[in-house]
């Protein structure tokens, strides 16, 4: 699976480099390796699609190859089209036995082969998600720690670090004295101060 760090608008430099990528981001990699430019809405929302219901990515890339622009772009990979070729003829129904017979199965296009290929699709793509949660929640523990704390929650806290017997003796909360005493706010603290 992919890391973040790359960008799939760029063009790959490996067979291998390019089916790294998943979801979406294997789409838009493929329009610029293949077609050399970014894919239109449609075509990357069907591509999309597709790779989101388990087709393989060879498929794909070699529907894009065999579209009208594919042969006007050369994607610059080696042996690109010899590769896409081989897992064509495995995907044809006779042929394909035969094929996978003498060598190995790259692409195997059974029930069972689309649904891992969708269930890692998946995977990745929960995988990313929870990549940016993660990176949001960091940003937010530092950017919590890094400003002061609205007075409130200060006061919340001197509460808490004083034992329930000595609260009412010990604490004066004057950021809390705005507060009218009929507030829900005021009730808590003059139920829990004293």
């Amino acid at each position: 699976m992919h890391d973040d760090s790359g960008d799939p608008y760029l063009r790959a430099n490996s067979l291998n480099e390019l089916l790294l990528w998943n979801d979406v981001d294997f789409v838009r990699c493929a329009y610029v390796t293949v077609l050399g430019r970014q894919p239109d809405p449609t075509g990357e929302a069907e591509f999309t699609r597709e790779i989101r219901s388990g087709t393989s990515k060879l498929d794909i890339l070699w529907r894009l190859r065999k579209s009208v622009e594919g042969p006007l772009h050369d994607p610059g990979i080696a042996g690109f089209d010899r590769a896409l070729r081989r897992a064509a003829r495995q995907r044809r129904r006779i042929w394909g036995t035969v094929a996978r017979l003498f060598g190995p199965d790259v692409d195997g296009n059974s029930r069972v082969d689309r649904a891992l290929r969708a269930l890692n699709n998946s995977a990745s793509v929960n995988q990313r998600h929870l990549r940016s949660i993660d990176r949001k929640l960091a940003g937010i523990e530092l950017s919590r720690l890094s400003t002061p704390q609205p007075a409130i929650f200060q006061s919340l806290a001197k509460i808490a670090s004083v034992p329930q017997e000595k609260r009412k003796e010990t604490l004066q909360l004057p950021e809390l004295n705005h507060l009218q005493s009929e507030a829900p706010l005021a009730r808590y603290f003059q139920k829990h101060a004293s």
